[in-house]
C-alpha cells in the first residue's frame, strides 16, 4: 500500500515539476513579446484602399502563439540551417511553446491594432494579420526566437520572418531577423 502512495507521488511531483516549468517559458515568451512589439510591426506596407484611405492598415494580431508546421513542410533544411546558426540545435522533431496572448502591450507605437480572439469574425477587408508561432527558448544559452507571419488581406501579399532575441540585463532584446519566405 505504501508503494502505491510513492508511485503516486512522485507522478504528482513530476507533473507539478513539468507544469511549472512549462509555465516559466510561457512568461518568457510573452515577456519577450511585449519587451520588443514594436520590432514586429516594422516594414508594413502603407497602401490606400477604400476601408483605409490614408494608408494606414489595420493590424490584427492572432492571440494564439501556435504550432506552425512551415518550417518542416516549406523550408525544411533551409530553415533549420538559418535558425541552427544562431546557436540552436532544431529539427523536425522540436518541441515549440504554446500560449495565449491575453493583452497587447501598452507602448505600441501603431495607431491601428487590435489582438484577434481565435473564434471571432473580421468585418473588415483590407488589414494585416500578423501571426506568431514556433516559439523556442534555450535556457542554456538564453536565447529565443519566434516565426512572425504578415499577412496583408485585400492584397496577395504576405512574409514570414524569424525574429532571434537574446536575454540582456535590462531584457530581451531582439538581435537578428531572417526573412524565411515572401509570398
Amino acid at each position: 500500500m505504501a508503494g502505491n502512495f510513492k508511485i503516486l507521488y512522485q507522478i504528482l511531483l513530476f507533473g507539478f515539476l513539468f507544469s511549472c516549468s512549462s509555465n516559466k517559458n510561457e512568461s518568457v515568451g510573452k515577456e519577450i513579446i511585449n519587451q520588443n512589439f514594436n520590432s514586429f510591426l516594422t516594414d508594413l506596407p502603407i497602401f490606400p484602399s477604400k476601408e483605409n484611405p490614408d494608408g494606414v492598415l489595420p493590424i490584427i494580431v492572432s492571440d494564439s502563439i501556435k504550432i506552425n508546421y512551415f518550417i518542416n513542410n516549406y523550408c525544411r533544411e533551409d530553415c533549420f540551417d538559418k535558425i541552427n546558426k544562431e546557436g540552436f540545435n532544431i529539427n523536425e522533431k522540436t518541441n515549440y511553446l504554446i500560449f495565449r496572448i491575453t493583452k497587447l502591450p501598452q507602448n505600441i507605437e501603431y495607431q491601428k491594432i487590435y489582438l484577434k480572439h481565435s473564434n471571432k469574425k473580421l468585418k473588415i477587408n483590407d488589414y494585416i494579420e500578423i501571426n506568431f508561432s514556433n516559439f523556442y527558448f534555450n535556457k542554456e544559452n538564453n536565447k529565443a526566437f519566434i516565426i512572425v507571419e504578415k499577412d496583408e488581406h485585400g492584397s496577395k501579399g504576405g512574409k514570414t520572418e524569424v525574429y532571434f532575441f537574446e536575454k540582456k540585463v535590462d531584457g530581451w532584446k531582439l538581435y537578428k531577423k531572417e526573412l524565411l519566405m515572401i509570398g
